[in-house]
């Protein structure tokens, strides 16, 4: 219960009290599970804070105005920028290539006006000027009464992938140039003794196309020899 007093005079003599007594029960029990949930707010943020430090992939948030307001561990690893460096700085500026700034904006843009996730793939600056392959899952940001005031995303570095099928490539490309072009009969033939591929001299050499047909298809018998 909550009392209230107050004196009552007579000839500026006190002679007694008024007061109003209040039952404050469900204002205490409205306290406490205030204090409860801000508790409980703040556990979940401070987890939350956690695992975005510790994630393995690049996290980054900006305001309507492409501002950064976060910039996780693996952001600073990947980019070489420290978080206190990029605060409040427009993240396409910073570390998108010039080329690709607006059709970025438009991406995220899209992202604050419909709500609706996206992925993109673009490169990226880093702090000493290499450029690195990410592919970035974008969504909204919303404030806790539903109205988006910025967007994240989520980094993943593709560059050594990228690197790697353009390596496989050129090597298939240089594969295919030795293979058209040697003078000497080349083929390929299946686990099945099917020929898969022959190149220009062996189809000149055999006098057709191997390609489908078995060795036994393809090749002269002994009598054809003798």
């Amino acid at each position: 219960m909550e009392v209230t007093l107050w004196p009552v005079y007579d000839n500026n003599k006190v002679v007694g009290a008024e007061g109003i007594l209040r039952d404050v029960t469900e204002k205490k029990i409205m306290l406490e599970e205030l204090r409860k949930s801000e508790a409980k707010y703040k556990e979940t943020a401070e987890m939350l804070q956690k695992m975005i430090d510790v994630a393995p992939t690049a996290i980054l948030a900006w305001d309507l105005n492409f501002k950064i307001n976060l910039w996780n561990k693996e952001a600073e690893r990947l980019f070489g920028w420290r978080a206190e460096e990029v605060m409040g700085k427009d993240f396409v500026e910073l570390h998108v290539p010039e080329k690709e700034r607006e059709r970025v904006r438009e991406v995220v843009r899209e992202v604050m006006r419909s709500g609706q996730p996206s992925i993109n793939i673009n490169e990226n600056l880093t702090k000493d000027g290499r450029r690195l392959i990410v592919e970035w899952y974008n969504f909204a940001v919303r404030d806790v009464e539903g109205k988006i005031v910025g967007a994240a995303s989520i980094g993943v570095n593709l560059t050594e992938k990228v690197n790697m099928v353009r390596k496989i490539r050129e090597n298939e490309e240089k594969f295919r140039k030795i293979f058209e072009n040697s003078p000497n009969i080349v083929a390929i033939v299946n686990k099945d003794g099917i020929f898969v591929e022959a190149n220009p001299s062996a189809i000149k050499s055999l006098g057709l196309s191997p390609i489908g047909k078995s060795f036994l298809e393809v090749l002269p018998s002994d009598k054809e020899v003798e």
